[in-house]
């Protein structure tokens, strides 16, 4: 049985014994159901994380076998296959969300991230996050991971994107558009809810109204004399009503229009 922890690297060797008449002269090792090796001692140089698991040896003499009771190998190692993956759109002004990965044994509880050309750690943690990120934050990014066996890095780069003009003028344009479109449901509202003129309205210009006409003309006058040089005419005056009322079928009635046509009258 191995005794103390076993790391990685290292050299394993596990014995088996038994008490049988005539003695045992036939081991068998397995790692589960599967026969591994033959002898009194099974030899594991350079052991590594594959080989942990459950191992027994089987003895046997001629009068029978009988196979021991099983010993886990439990190998430690360091931090292995460390990954960084991001989370979000790498683009100005949003956040950003660093996560760092790994297998380790016994488990990796330590990361610390680093940016490239930085002597300092930027943060702590398996996760780091950026917040409000800008062009500035763009470079190489790494965590280290590690556990009491040891450490590795894993890397990733972050570039950020800067927000086109033609992006910012999008959505300048599909906004004015919506607030186009809402004036235009506002007006066309207002113009429904707008509540119907009654009595008189504007006649359309194709339509022609007549109204009753009476023409009278004064009796005629004398001969103006012969040396009168001019001749003087009274004002004709048009005299024309406004519709009055509607009647029953919706036609305007109107009143009488008179012209007054006075003749020459003698100076």
């Amino acid at each position: 049985s191995p005794s103390g922890k076993i790391v990685e690297g290292s050299s394993v060797t596990l014995t088996c014994s038994s008490d049988a008449n005539p003695p045992v002269k036939i081991y068998t090792w397995f790692k589960g159901s599967t026969s591994v090796g033959n002898g009194d001692t099974y030899n594991i140089p350079n052991i590594r994380s594959e080989d942990s698991g459950e191992y027994t040896c089987q003895s046997r003499n001629e009068h029978g076998e009988r196979r021991s009771t099983a010993v886990q190998i439990n190998v430690q190692y360091p931090p292995k296959n460390v990954s960084v993956s991001i989370s979000g759109e790498i683009v100005e002004g949003s956040s950003v969300n660093l996560t760092c990965s790994s297998n380790g044994n016994p488990h990796v509880n330590n990361y610390t991230w680093f940016r490239e050309g930085g002597a300092s750690p930027v943060g702590s943690g398996r996760s780091y996050t950026i917040t409000n990120i800008t062009a500035e934050h763009t470079g190489l990014y790494y965590c280290v991971a590690q556990n009491e066996h040891g450490a590795q890095n894993g890397t990733v780069m972050v570039t950020v994107k800067t927000q086109s003009l033609s992006a910012v003028w999008i959505a300048v344009g599909g906004g004015s558009f919506l607030l186009l479109l809402l004036a235009v449901f506002i007006c066309v509202y207002r113009a429904q809810k707008r509540p119907a003129r009654t009595g008189y309205s504007e006649t359309k210009q194709d339509d022609v109204l007549y109204t009753t006409v009476t023409h009278s003309r004064s009796r005629p006058v004398k001969s103006a004399p012969s040396g009168a040089a001019d001749v003087l005419y009274s004002t004709v005056r048009i005299q024309c009503d406004e519709v009055t009322s509607i009647d029953q079928q919706g036609e305007p009635q109107y009143d009488n229009v008179t012209f007054l046509h006075h003749t020459a009258a003698t100076r």
